[in-house]
Formats: structure tokens, C-alpha cells, sequence
């Protein structure tokens, strides 16, 4: 007897779940069923979404491509052709694709190469990566590089470079 409450309530709770991500995604096959949360990763390219307005898309390996919506919208597009991981949960589909409401991102490649990510800060004339995890990395670069970072000063940015220390000799950027 207790096995088979057990059960019902797994079958319940299955259910459930499968007609949630259904409503989510507009699949009709259990076989489309995707989990609450999920993380994808791809390359980034802008296309137009609802409205016509430019709107982010991951193109992954395999060819799926999903909407990327939420509050990193704008970052997300400033990415263009960057490979990333984005986590997230599943959102309406808009103009019949798939769509992320994405909850957090990271940049896993540009060009080949692991760029660091961070919001861009100056201070006594030099620009520093003040990094997610707390750390503040000072950005050696050529005289006009460093102008163009210090006038980034409060955007986001990515770097590529070597990094010695506390310090990263710049090879590449981009204010966001």
C-alpha cells in the first residue's frame, strides 16, 4: 500500500512538471521536455525579436538556437560572436523560438582565447577589472588603449592578455 502511494505521487509529480515545461516551451512530446533550470552554451549572434528589436541568440554546437532574455539583454549583445554559458530558466517562446530568461552568464571564449570579465574602474589614472569574486586587477596597456579604458570607466568589460600578479598586460578589450 505504501509503495503504491509513493508512486502515485511520483506519477503526480511527474506530471505535473512535464505539462509546466510543455506551457514553457510550446512542446507537445515529452521528449521535448527540458528541466526548470538549464545552462546552454554557444556562440552569441543578434537577430530581431519581438518588435523587431535586436535581440540576442545562442547558436549551439549542435544548431538549437535560443532568444536571450532578461536583465543581461543588452550585455548579452554586445557579445556578438563570443562563445558562452548561459544559466537560466526557460521563458515563452517568442516568434515560434525558443527563449532563455537568462539568470547569469559567463564568457568562455573570444577569438580562442579566455577573456576576464569585469566592470571597469579608474583611479590616479590607471584602469582596473574590478572583477565578480572581489578582486581589483590593474590593465598595463598602450597609451590609447588606456585612454579608451579609462573613459570605460563604470562599463563592463571584457580582457584578454597575460596576466602577472595583480596586473594583466592587455593584449585585446572591449568596453561594453
Amino acid at each position: 500500500m505504501r509503495k503504491a502511494i509513493v508512486f502515485s505521487i511520483l506519477i503526480l509529480t511527474i506530471t505535473m512538471f512535464q505539462a509546466r515545461f510543455d506551457r514553457a516551451w510550446g512542446s507537445s512530446s515529452p521528449s521535448d521536455a527540458v528541466p526548470a533550470e538549464l545552462s546552454a552554451q554557444g556562440k552569441i549572434s543578434v537577430v530581431d525579436g519581438k518588435d523587431k528589436q535586436p535581440t540576442a541568440q545562442l547558436i549551439r554546437e549542435d544548431g538549437k538556437a535560443f532568444l536571450l532574455i532578461g536583465p543581461h539583454q543588452e550585455l548579452l549583445k554586445e557579445l556578438r560572436f563570443a562563445v558562452i554559458q548561459v544559466w537560466g530558466t526557460p521563458d515563452k517562446p517568442i516568434l515560434n523560438r525558443k527563449a532563455i530568461s537568462v539568470s547569469r552568464f559567463e564568457i568562455v571564449s573570444i577569438d580562442g582565447e579566455k577573456p576576464l570579465f569585469g566592470k571597469l574602474m579608474a583611479k590616479d589614472g590607471k584602469a582596473f577589472l574590478h572583477l565578480e569574486d572581489g578582486t581589483s586587477l590593474e590593465l598595463s596597456a598602450k597609451p590609447n588603449q588606456t585612454d579608451t579604458l579609462l573613459v570605460g570607466n563604470g562599463h563592463f568589460a571584457w580582457v584578454i592578455g597575460q596576466k602577472a600578479g595583480n596586473t594583466v598586460l592587455v593584449s585585446k578589450f572591449k568596453v561594453l
